[in-house]
């Protein structure tokens, strides 16, 4: 996931992100994302964590896949500054079966 940028629908291939260095930044934080359901949008919130970053863009896990495009709002209760809330884009997505290394939430 990264942030935010104009480009909201473009497909981002894996290859993109590999050549940026990565940097670990372990967090613990709560994501918001509205549904839009026909003339009624609701919200859904959850927990995400976030492993390493880059000058554009995060290596987050949550309890559910995203669509490319979609936007999440994250509040980073534990930043090293103060608590921060940062937009993120979906660029890629897949299911968390198909990273095993990773810890479940």
């Amino acid at each position: 996931m990264a942030q935010r940028s104009d480009s909201r629908r473009k497909a981002y291939p894996h290859a993109e992100r590999r050549g940026e260095s990565r940097y670990p930044s372990p967090q613990n934080g709560n994501y918001l994302k509205n549904l839009n359901i026909g003339d009624s949008t609701t919200f859904e919130q959850g927990q995400v964590i976030m492993f390493n970053e880059s000058a554009n863009g995060a290596l987050l896990q949550t309890s559910r896949s995203f669509n490319c495009g979609d936007i999440l709002e994250v509040d980073w209760p534990q930043s090293t500054e103060s608590p921060a809330t940062t937009l993120y884009e979906v660029r890629w997505s897949q299911p968390l079966e198909a990273r095993a290394d990773l810890p479940r939430l």
